[in-house]
């Protein structure tokens, strides 16, 4: 699978587009997220693409118009799939710093608009991230983003619940540089196996709260 990320800065949009290899089922439509980043460490992109196409990935992968993913990551990457053979086509081992964050992002990507979290922590810098699967456009605050997106939570099977949970906190990693984020806490959700350890490789943490 290739991955393109369109970064429009006048229309305020990311779209990410993901062409199928062969063998592999089309993703419905290119995932729009409503906000662009003003940082985009390369390591996290790949990362980022991993997680939001998890279900469709089953061969090479690579991610285009970006500098080559860091040995370590894609290694992190394939793991993250085993034991299917996905391979991440382009790397390099050149050594390649980490974004830093000492902050912790709450990633609201339940349909109940009510989800509160009781670990948050205002003074403490942290920060709710909340997709709105109807809206367009972002609100951005000092403690809450608000972002449109064509994402959506599907319930109806564990291995659909498995796929949408893994795309939101992709989309959630798009923002982390940003904000100086290095924790995403993920509300009431159970634990995905090898999520840690594939944010971990990008120097992310993650909480299920």
């Amino acid at each position: 699978m290739l991955v393109t990320f369109n970064f429009d800065t006048l229309e305020k949009h990311t779209e990410i587009i993901a062409s199928p290899c062969i063998y592999e089922s089309p993703p419905l439509s290119p995932v729009l997220i409503y906000g662009t980043p003003l940082l985009c460490n390369t390591d996290r992109l790949y990362v980022l693409a991993a997680l939001l196409f998890q279900q469709y990935l089953s061969g090479p992968f690579g991610v285009e118009n970006v500098a080559p993913c860091s040995r370590h990551v894609a290694l992190a990457i394939e793991k993250f799939f085993a034991p299917l053979s996905v391979f991440v086509k382009n790397q390099t081992l050149e050594p390649r710093g980490n974004p830093i964050g000492m902050y912790t992002g709450f990633v609201h990507c339940c349909p109940q608009r009510n989800a509160t979290f009781p670990s948050f922590r205002e003074a403490a810098g942290d920060t709710i991230i909340r997709f709105v699967p109807e809206g367009v456009g972002a609100l951005f605050s000092e403690q809450e983003m608000v972002i449109g997106t064509n994402l959506f939570m599907d319930t109806t099977t564990p291995q659909a619940l498995r796929s949408s949970l893994c795309a939101y906190i992709g989309a959630a990693t798009l923002y982390c540089e940003d904000w100086q984020i290095n924790t995403l806490c993920v509300h009431h959700t159970p634990a995905i196996q090898g999520v840690k350890e594939l944010l971990a490789s990008v120097s992310l943490n993650i909480e299920w709260c």
